[in-house]
């Protein structure tokens, strides 16, 4: 995880347990929300190593590219 803003962060990995939970309950959807209405930054990223975006990808359906950053609009 790389930390643009110098600001505290929050991390959830989508693999561990604890997360998985949440996006069950939807209580991770919830914190987004009030994150987002709390006027804070947000991201994802995918796991992995970006090999696509010069080369424009395996094929071209779209998805989400192993290794990259999303800005959570």
């Amino acid at each position: 995880m790389i930390d643009l803003t110098g600001c505290p962060t929050s991390t959830y990995d989508f693999s561990i347990e604890t997360t998985k939970k949440m996006i069950f309950n939807g209580q991770l959807w919830d914190k987004m929300l009030d994150f987002d209405n709390s006027g804070y930054l947000l991201s994802a990223s995918t796991p992995g190593e970006d090999k696509w975006s010069e080369e424009g990808g395996p094929d071209k359906e779209g998805g989400l590219v192993p290794g990259h950053a999303y800005s959570v609009i």
